[in-house]
């Protein structure tokens, strides 16, 4: 089966149609405030996640104005991460496993909590 090109007419009523959608989606976007704008580009992404870790607390510390190179300046021999802060053992840090129950064909994974540090990683 052969198509054949679309008359001339078609095409421009395609293509004002697709103008009109354009214009109508980017004026309903622009009426949504910026903080709750969904981000859209690999940029925006990158932004957003360097925004969030900014306001997030220290990993290691736990204090949101952190205090790990205060506390490796006044200690004498800190060589090593506080116990509670070590990858937990049974899960190696990735806070659980993924579980392959897939058979004849058909592909099942599951992501199973570590029972050992509930989910978060470290140790306890």
């Amino acid at each position: 089966m052969t198509r054949t090109r679309p008359a001339a007419a078609e095409q421009d009523a395609d293509r004002r149609l697709g103008q009109h959608l354009l214009a109508v989606v980017r004026a309903q976007d622009a009426a949504i405030p910026a903080h709750r704008r969904a981000p859209r580009t690999v940029a925006e992404m990158r932004a957003r996640l360097a925004q969030a870790a900014a306001d997030d607390a220290c990993v290691l510390c736990g204090y949101w104005r952190c205090r790990c190179g205060q506390a490796r300046s006044t200690s004498t021999a800190l060589t090593s991460v506080p116990q509670a802060q070590q990858p937990c053992s049974a899960c190696g840090g990735a806070g659980g496993r993924v579980v392959d129950t897939s058979s004849d064909g058909v592909i099942r994974q599951s992501w199973q909590t570590c029972g050992t540090c509930g989910g978060s990683g470290v140790s306890r």
